[in-house]
Order: structure tokens, then sequence, then C-alpha cells
């Protein structure tokens, strides 16, 4: 019959967990050592796995990195269901359309004035704005 380990060192707890020595230290600060020994403190497994698994859950940094986690898999599945467009792509898109609204106005038969006149409304249309809102480079 395999024993279960009641004492831990932190050293033991290091190679178990994987979590680094300064780490766990801190997190068995409030746990009372059973015995200490010339090189090492000796720990109960419950109250010192109770303090770590604790203090991990409890690390703002592994809300955050589990946050992120999660928010890139919403963004791959989004993506994969063409919810999502590549900025590359819009901009494309964008300024080919600008590019033939353009040339059918200077192709069009209104005098010179008149096409400067309606490029000039289409450019104040705060399109740049919009366009930059978007992400979209404009320069």
């Amino acid at each position: 019959m395999k024993q279960i380990q009641v004492e831990w060192t932190v050293s033991q707890l290091q190679r178990v967990t994987g979590i680094s020595r300064t780490t766990i230290e801190q997190r068995l600060a409030r746990v009372k050592p059973i015995r200490e020994t010339r090189r090492e403190r000796l720990y109960p497994a419950p109250e010192c796995f109770r303090a770590i698994i604790k203090a991990h859950r409890d690390d703002p940094s592994v809300h955050r990195l589990t946050t992120a986690k999660a928010q890139l898999a919403e963004f791959n599945l989004q993506q994969k269901r063409g919810e999502w467009l590549e900025k590359k792509s819009v901009e494309q898109v964008w300024t080919a359309q600008i590019i033939a609204a353009r040339e059918v106005i200077m192709g069009s038969h209104l005098t010179k004035s008149e096409q400067d006149r309606v490029l000039n409304e289409l450019a104040d249309q705060q399109l740049i704005p919009i366009l930059k809102k978007m992400g979209v480079e404009t320069e």
C-alpha cells in the first residue's frame, strides 16, 4: 500500500508544482511548519497545498492570463466564422472604392469646378475620422 506524504519541504513542493522556490515561500508565509531541520522546514500537506492553491486562485496575474486566453480563443473562433475581417483587407476594399468613386467623378461630364466641388463635398463628409476610428491608416 502506498503511503501518503504528510510533510513537505519547499524543495519538494517546488519539484512537484513547478512553482519557484521564492513564490512557494511567499505562499507558505502564514503556514506554520510542523518541524524544522537545519536545512528545511517541513509543512503539513493539507495546509501547504491549500495555501498554494488559494494564492494561485487569488493571483491577479493568473486572472489576467486566463481572461486573455479566453478572449484570444473567442477572437479566433469569431475569425474562423468570418465575423472579423483583416485590417489589410478592409483597407484594400475602402481604397479601391474611393479610387473608383474618384475616377467616376473625374471621368464624368461635370465641369472641372463641379468635379472639384463634388470631391470636396465627399472629403467634407468626415471620412478620414471614421476611417481612423476603424483603424485604417489614411496617410
